[in-house]
């Protein structure tokens, strides 16, 4: 009767510990379910469960021990790197503290020409430019990869989003502001602007396509190597020693759109220094032409 007694009370603790230990799925099945899932109201259900079997609960103090648990963060500040892990946001913990995170996320991709984050939740998709990037904070599961001083690696996918739409509009109001100022400086309307700095790319590698002289004198990319040929031009007018030359040279140039119509640029620094005959420094004005066209100096003096 006793051994009856016995085994009975072994049956009855190890079946039903049988069967709790096999009823929940772990955290890789629920992750693969959450991958696979179109649902974004699934993937949130999932998630829940996936976080209430996550082994880490403090991530800034994980250290190589907690390499592939399972891990949920809420990451802010994203932006794009480089690398096995292209992401890099900030997590803070509920004690306010900060630790950031390098991460590998399967459902975001980012496109570098428009600057846009695409995000993909089942199969919700958002769109978010880099203002928007800035003030949302995204639900990250997965797994906790390596440890840093700085920045732990995570492998996962983003489950959730929230945009902070006071701060997004408080963003916008001050790039609208910034921009009336700059639009009101070059007696532009802001839709006028607008334009005018779309133009800017084209500008870049073909001072042709550049709107006005200032276009060009400020974003055309051949205009570093205009500046050297001008600059060695007037070093060779030195007659008692070499110019002292300033941080930035030949930082004056006159407006409207003739440059970009001829070719023909002109440029001044008026913070050069050429030694006299008597040994002294004096500040001087250099004005230097040059041809785009031949890539030449034309003329050069010194006043």
């Amino acid at each position: 009767m006793f051994l009856l007694f016995r085994l009975k009370l072994f049956i009855s603790i190890l079946i039903p510990a049988f069967i709790l230990s096999s009823c929940g799925d772990s955290p890789e099945d629920i992750y693969k379910k959450m991958s696979d899932a179109k649902d974004k109201g699934e993937i949130q259900k999932l998630n829940a469960e996936f976080k209430k079997i996550v082994e880490i609960k403090y991530f800034k103090a994980c250290s190589s021990s907690c390499a592939g648990d399972p891990v949920s963060i809420v990451a802010s500040d994203l932006r794009q790197l480089s690398g096995a892990f292209p992401i890099r946001g900030k997590v803070t913990e509920n004690d306010g503290k900060s630790h950031g995170a390098d991460m590998n996320l399967s459902n975001v991709d980012y496109d570098n020409k428009t600057k846009i984050t695409t995000v993909t939740i089942g199969s919700t998709v958002k769109k978010l430019s880099k203002e928007e990037l800035g003030v949302t904070k995204f639900d990250v599961s997965g797994y906790f990869i390596e440890d840093h001083m700085m920045n732990h690696d995570v492998r996962g996918l983003v489950t959730n989003l929230k945009i902070d739409t006071k701060k997004l509009e408080q963003i916008k109001n001050a790039k609208l502001e910034k921009e009336k100022k700059e639009a009101a400086k070059m007696k532009m309307t802001v839709a006028q602007f607008r334009d005018y700095k779309s133009k800017i790319k084209f500008c870049k590698n073909d001072w042709k396509k550049c709107v006005d002289n200032g276009m060009l004198i400020n974003n055309y990319s051949g205009m570093s190597d205009v500046k050297s040929y001008c600059k060695v031009e007037a070093n060779s007018r030195a007659q008692y020693g070499s110019p002292e030359w300033g941080w930035s040279n030949f930082g004056t140039y006159f407006v409207g759109n003739n440059y970009v119509k001829t070719g023909i640029i002109k440029i001044q620094d008026n913070n050069v220094k050429f030694q006299n005959g008597f040994g002294a420094m004096k500040k001087s004005r250099v004005t230097c032409e040059f041809d785009l066209k031949s890539n030449s100096v034309i003329v050069l003096y010194v006043k």
